[in-house]
């Protein structure tokens, strides 16, 4: 049996980093360079408010002086209504007056020392707030940088754990294949066990990894191929019992998770001697069972849609309660065929030989198709 083809199929090749991951680092770095540029444009208008609040603690603006009191206002319309003879009394009162005035601007003078040393105050509490709010944005960026390039890291670490991982599982995975194709080429009369378990091995890896899922599918159709073919013009072919291991393999590609199959592909049983074999509730939608031995074999409660009986021997076949929608029976020999309860709407018996009274026990038989010799004699 050769399996070099399959072989290449699941031969693990030299694991590479896919260019996503090139992608999202760069993603990473912009959106750090984009971050860090947000940042510093908010440092520079802080440098240039605490350039404004030295350029105005330096300057320091004058305050405008007060009114003077109403003592010095009245004095001085005190001055405008005395008599000529009254001036010893005006220099008095102008003398007064220069010193009120004396004591004003004084007091004036220590007042604006004063606003000036509290607005002084108010602009260094000011800037040492925003010298604080620098030094914030500044840890900030860091920060930020540092939180980012972790974030990186962290990710990067992961996808390539990932990688490793899957390449190490399907590494893991070929190994097994091999070795249980191995297996399927021991000698059945002294090693049947060690068949037995390649096949149950097959099984296995085809739930674990979908990808290889039809490639075991083919190679377990290739080893019934193998066991069962014979020639179609051996008129006295009279085959025994069906082998155990070819009724194993049988029941696993029947009860396979057929979701994963590949779309327009059958699987091919073309040709096979299959005598009695046991397939009810099989999962066999699409297999080509053109020219196959198949007689007294039991296909109740399958699902058959679309399926290929082309030229096959049916003979006593059972298909009960069988979904035979859009299947092929063109030219089958359906000796006494089973088919009760089964579901044939659409179902192609044009050319078909045998057929008779037993298709009117099966559901929809009316909407089946015929030739008109077979509508003579089934509806008649």
């Amino acid at each position: 049996m050769n399996f070099k083809r399959l072989e290449e199929v699941i031969r693990i090749k030299n694991k590479q980093i896919p260019r996503w991951i090139f992608l999202v680092l760069i993603c990473f770095i912009v959106l750090s360079i984009f971050i860090w540029c947000y940042q510093q444009n908010n440092l520079d208008s802080l440098n240039n408010k605490i350039e404004s609040l030295n350029k105005s603690v330096s300057t320091g603006a004058p305050i405008p002086k007060d009114e003077l009191d109403k003592k010095i206002n009245e004095l001085q319309q005190n001055i405008n209504i005395l008599k000529v003879e009254d001036n010893a009394k005006k220099d008095q009162i102008i003398s007064k007056i220069a010193e009120l005035k004396k004591i004003n601007e004084l007091r004036e003078n220590d007042l604006r020392k004063t606003v000036v040393s509290l607005e002084r105050l108010t602009f260094e509490k000011d800037l040492l707030t925003l010298k604080k709010e620098v030094v914030k944005e500044q840890n900030g960026v860091v920060v930020t940088i540092i939180q980012a390039f972790s974030g990186l890291f962290l990710f990067t670490t992961f996808v390539l754990s990932a990688l490793n991982f899957k390449a190490t599982e399907d590494k893991q995975i070929s190994e097994r294949f091999i070795q249980a194709v191995e297996m399927l080429g021991a000698n059945p009369t002294e090693k049947i066990d060690i068949i037995l378990g390649g096949i149950y091995a097959l099984e296995r890896i085809a739930k674990d990894s979908e990808k290889d899922h039809w490639v075991i599918m083919e190679v377990l159709t290739a080893f019934v191929r193998r066991k069962t073919q014979y020639k179609n013009d051996d008129s006295e072919h009279n085959p025994g019992k069906i082998a155990i291991e070819v009724q194993l393999a049988l029941t696993v590609i029947g009860r396979r998770d057929s979701w994963k199959d590949r779309d327009k592909q059958k699987l091919n049983l073309k040709h096979t001697s299959l005598k009695g074999v046991e397939l009810q509730k099989a999962k066999l939608r699409n297999v080509d069972f053109e020219q196959a031995y198949l007689t007294e074999a039991h296909f109740d409660e399958a699902d058959l849609r679309d399926a290929n009986f082309k030229n096959a021997n049916l003979g006593k076949a059972h298909f009960k309660e069988t979904d035979l929608r859009g299947t092929i029976f063109k030219n089958a020999d359906l000796k006494e065929t089973n088919f009760v309860e089964a579901n044939v709407d659409k179902t192609d018996f044009s050319e078909s030989l045998n057929l008779g009274e037993n298709i009117q026990s099966a559901k929809y038989f009316k909407n089946a198709l015929y030739n008109d010799k077979q509508r003579k004699t089934i509806f008649n």
